[in-house]
C-alpha cells in the first residue's frame, strides 16, 4: 500500500473487513483512504460513516495496536475526514 505498510483483505460471518499492518519504518500518516463516489463521509460515535445514494454504511471505530514483547499494546486511534479522504490519528 505504502512502503513499510500492507493490507490485508478477509471476511468475518460474512462482512469485508480489512486490516492495515504498519511495520517497522512505516509512518501511520501516510495513509490516507480516497473514498470516490460517496456523497458524505463523517464520524459519529467514533465511526465512519459513509453516505451513498442507497443509504448509509458504516464502519466501525478503528483498533489500533502495537506489539511489545508479544503483547498487544492498545493505541487510541480516531477517524480523521477532510472531503472524501480518510487518514487516521494515533
Amino acid at each position: 500500500m505504502y512502503p513499510n505498510i500492507d493490507v490485508r483483505y478477509y471476511t468475518d460471518a460474512g462482512t469485508l473487513k480489512y486490516d492495515i499492518i504498519v511495520r517497522p519504518g512505516g509512518n501511520v500518516n501516510d495513509i490516507a483512504l480516497l473514498y470516490d463516489g460517496v456523497d458524505k463521509l463523517e464520524v459519529k460515535n467514533k465511526e465512519l460513516v459513509i453516505g451513498t445514494s442507497v443509504g448509509e454504511v458504516k464502519e466501525l471505530y478503528p483498533y489500533s495496536y502495537q506489539l511489545q514483547k508479544d503483547t498487544r499494546q492498545s493505541l487510541d486511534c480516531k477517524y480523521s475526514v477532510t472531503g472524501n479522504l480518510v487518514r487516521f490519528k494515533i
